[in-house]
């Protein structure tokens, strides 16, 4: 039986052994912090779950629809647990705002699947640890260090045999296979450059963005409910400067979660404090219900981390693979700005791909290119439109974003750009927004999209699409602005530095 190595016991690792456990393979996890208490439920394990590996640990993670649609469909046991520790799952047409969701046709059986999963990172990480161990075939190792990878150079490529680690302060060797879902602080490529003269290839951009989280509970005898009827499985804006989002979890939690840009230190050091978050939070209509002293209360501090980089590391250069017989997953292949909301997809969709490249191949060179090349087709052009969109907030924060509509100028074109194509593609975006405002169908399209339901912004190129958009074009671009401005819930940048008292940048 082949060995399977997986450098990282946390949701990228455990949903990649998830995946291979079908196979006729040993797997070992290795798993640098220690064992989770067996002790402690999921109310408590938030707190006492130490994960000194995983710095956003306690922040809010999105789980998209096509992590549950795999647990649906081939793990059904794992979807019952999910239901046994009241983790919230929202069915697709859920996720539309009620006014758009009562035009949907109704679920077919075809449907049922396409939901998400709402819950706090350590319920979930929890579930999936306690699910892994319970398969014969995965063993997981803890409070072992992996120090190094086993390999040498061949010609034009690095042949991967097994990893270092240290355990108990000795050093052990584990042949076979590797995987490294060690995430954003994974240095399993230094290590592998130590072996060749030519470094590897990536491509990285600094996201220039904080990302501030803040834990709640609903009182007892609240309900996530609050809107009776008009259930989203999100409420917040994109104010353009700053954006809001709220995210209810299992058993009555909910988070908050602001993106501001590095550039907003006065907000940022202001955010920071309790009574000011939750001052700012309260200025969103969507939000401030939750907040209602008598529904809520705060369970933790704000929340923080910044550093973000949207990162592809390269791994095929110029159709020549560089290592064999290693795999990266999740954020130590690919990483993008955490508001995206798809690290756990990423490493949820790579795990699927790691499993057909071990079925269809069992040539070393074949399956690692196999892999790569495979990730490229289906993530790659997601990780360029979101190195765009960072451009646009980075291009954003540079500029007089007071005024909403040089947000819409912004979104489309440079300020400077003038005439006809300046007009013709403003005008465009702004009925695109007011269309995908106004038509379920479309709405629902682009969710499953950004899901990875279906081919990332697909829709874009597709004639229906662009009907409709013609369509909210010819009623005038005035007409346009006025509804996506009503749509904007919340304060300027300037009416939010006065009511947090500080200084506007």
């Amino acid at each position: 039986m082949e060995n399977i190595i997986i450098a990282g016991g946390g949701i990228a690792g455990l949903v990649s052994a998830i995946c291979l456990s079908k196979l006729n393979c040993h797997i070992l996890v290795i798993e640098r912090d220690q064992e989770k208490d067996e002790r402690l439920n999921n109310v408590n394990i938030f707190e006492s779950w130490k994960r000194k590996g995983v710095p956003q640990f306690k922040h809010n993670h999105t789980y998209l629809l096509s992590m549950y649609k795999f647990f649906s469909n081939e793990h059904p046991e794992l979807v019952s647990e999910f239901k046994k520790h009241g983790v919230n799952l929202y069915h697709i047409n859920e996720m539309l705002p009620a006014e758009l969701r009562s035009k949907l046709i109704r679920k077919t059986d075809t449907d049922l699947d396409m939901k998400k999963i709402n819950c706090r990172r350590p319920t979930l990480e929890s579930l999936l640890y306690d699910y892994a161990k319970s398969i014969s075939s995965i063993n997981i190792l803890h409070n072992v260090k992996v120090i190094n990878v086993l390999g040498e150079c061949n010609g034009s490529s690095i042949d991967v045999r097994g990893v270092v680690t240290i355990v108990d302060g000795e050093k052990k060797e584990f042949l076979g296979s590797v995987i490294d879902a060690m995430g954003q602080s994974s240095k399993f490529v230094s290590w592998l450059e130590k072996m060749t003269d030519k470094p590897f290839l990536k491509d990285e951009q600094l996201c220039n963005t904080i990302y501030i989280s803040r834990h709640y509970r609903l009182r007892n005898g609240q309900s996530e409910l609050l809107f009776k009827g008009n259930r989203n499985y999100s409420y917040g804006t994109d104010l353009g400067y700053i954006r809001f989002n709220l995210f209810p979890n299992e058993k009555g939690y909910f988070s908050i979660c602001i993106l501001i840009h590095e550039r907003e230190k006065e907000l940022f050091d202001a955010l920071k404090m309790p009574e000011l978050f939750h001052k700012a939070c309260l200025s969103i209509p969507e939000i401030a219900p939750w907040l209602e002293s008598d529904k809520s209360v705060p369970v933790s501090e704000p929340l923080y981390f910044r550093g973000m980089k949207n990162r592809w590391n390269i791994f095929v250069e110029n159709g020549s693979l560089r290592v064999k017989n290693f795999y990266a997953v999740g954020d130590s292949h690919v990483m993008t700005n955490p508001w995206a909301g798809k690290g756990c997809a990423y490493a949820m969709h790579q795990a699927q791909l790691l499993r057909q490249s071990f079925e269809k191949y069992t040539d070393l060179k074949m399956r690692a290119n196999f892999f790569y090349q495979t990730t490229l087709n289906h993530l790659g052009n997601i990780f360029v439109m979101l190195k765009k969109e960072s451009d646009y907030f980075n291009e954003l924060a540079e500029s007089d974003y007071v005024n909403f509509e040089n947000n819409v100028n912004l979104q489309v074109l440079n300020k400077k750009e003038q005439g006809l194509k300046y007009w013709f593609l403003s005008s465009y975006w702004l009925a695109y927004k007011v269309a995908v405002m106004s038509n379920p169908f479309l709405m629902r399209r682009i969710i499953e999209e950004n899901h990875l339901i279906k081919g990332y912004n697909t829709h874009l190129r597709e004639i229906g699409t662009v009907i409709k958009v013609l369509m909210y074009m010819f009623k005038g671009k005035r007409n346009n602005l006025q509804k996506v401005k009503k749509k904007l819930n919340g304060p300027n940048k300037s009416e939010l530095s006065r009511l947090l008292d500080i200084k506007q940048n």
